[in-house]
This record gives structure tokens, sequence and C-alpha cells, in this order.
């Protein structure tokens, strides 16, 4: 999550987690470093809205809007297309569009090369102690790992994006300058934790 002037949106209600790190102590360095913020008094613009029904905000009033490894969890002929245009509508122009995701591109590389274990810093213990590079192949192109999701509860990915699809995806949504930046970068590289990010693209598209 994000400190003002930055609004936060998740369809699953964040704030007992936001009470929680009021006492809260310990854990990754990441979380360290919110809590503290949280405990000094900051606090976080949170709101539970789920975006498949539309942003709430009117038109042109966002400069940044930020989507981290979120994109692939939608369906890509139409929930995905709908937000993208949704974003460009809200965004002033000018303003950006930048998102974390799955880069099936990277990821297909690193499986012909027997190199899935590069990417076990960031993934649960099953995933370390799978064998097969295949199994682990799946685990990621799927990303259905949580012990919550079934087929009636799916909480796995929907599409797994190369440059080319994204660059698809957004241009249909009428964005005309799009960009793959190495990293997150700049104000938002220091503000934001993007898990995944080993095998991960960032996608930057202005209005």
């Amino acid at each position: 999550m994000f400190f003002p002037p930055w609004i936060n949106i998740d369809k699953v209600d964040m704030r007992s987690y936001l009470d929680a790190c009021r006492s809260m102590a310990g854990g990754p360095e990441w979380q360290v470093r919110f809590v503290k913020r949280i405990q000094s008094g900051e606090s976080v613009d949170f709101r539970v809205h789920d975006v498949r029904k539309g942003l709430p905000f009117d038109s042109e009033t966002a400069d940044v809007i930020y989507a981290g490894q979120f994109i692939e969890h939608l369906n890509p002929l139409t929930e995905a297309p709908a937000f993208v245009r949704e974003c460009r509508r809200v965004l002033k122009p000018g303003g950006v569009l930048r998102m974390t995701t799955p880069d099936v591109d990277l990821i297909l590389e690193y499986y012909h090369e027997d190199r899935m274990d590069d990417f076990a810093s960031e993934q649960p213990e099953v995933y370390k102690n799978a064998i097969a590079q295949s199994t682990k192949l799946g685990y990621l192109m799927f990303g259905s790992l949580g012990p919550a999701s079934t087929a009636e509860n799916y909480e796995g990915h929907m599409m797994i994006y190369g440059k080319l699809a994204m660059l698809e995806l957004l241009e249909k949504a009428g964005f005309k300058e799009i960009f793959f930046p190495a990293s997150i970068g700049g104000y938002l590289g220091k503000e934001v934790t993007d898990m995944g990010m080993s095998h991960s693209m960032v996608v930057e598209a202005v209005k």
C-alpha cells in the first residue's frame, strides 16, 4: 500500500491489516518499513472497490495509476481490456499507467535453459521443493497455489502476457507511448515492494 497522495483500492478489505500494523513487530524488511510509518502516525487512504466494475474516479483526474501483479488475474478478452480503457479514461493527458506482470517470454526462456530455480527465492516452499522444471513452470504460469484456490473459487492467473501481447492490449485501449523499463524505478521504486519481479515485466503506458 502507498501513503498519501496515493489512493489504494482493493476488493478485499485490508483495514484490519492496517489496524494490526499499529502493534506489529518484526517480519520482512519491507513490512518493517511500512509498519514503522503506520506506527509513526502516517495514514493510508484505502478504499474497498472491485475495479472490474470501473474506476471510481472522474475522467482525467489521476497523474499515475499503478497496478502491480494484477492484470494477469483478469479475463484477457473482457475484463483486462475494460480495465486498461478505464485507466486511460481516468488519467490526465500525459498521465502514466504502470503495471507489473509475469513475463511469459522470460519464464519460457528460463524453462528451456533449466533455470527455473533462479526464481525460487521469491516463491513458496512448494515451489522450492518441486523437482521437475515443468512443475515449477506450471506453478508460475497458473499462480494458483493459495490454499483457498479451487475450481469454484479460482485465485490464479487468467493470462500470462509477453511484451507483444501487452503492446496489443494497451494499443487497443488507445495508449500510444508504451515502454518496458528494466525496473520499477523512480519514486515508485522507493515506495513499492512488488513480489515476483524476478520473472516479471514492467510496462508503462502514457496517455
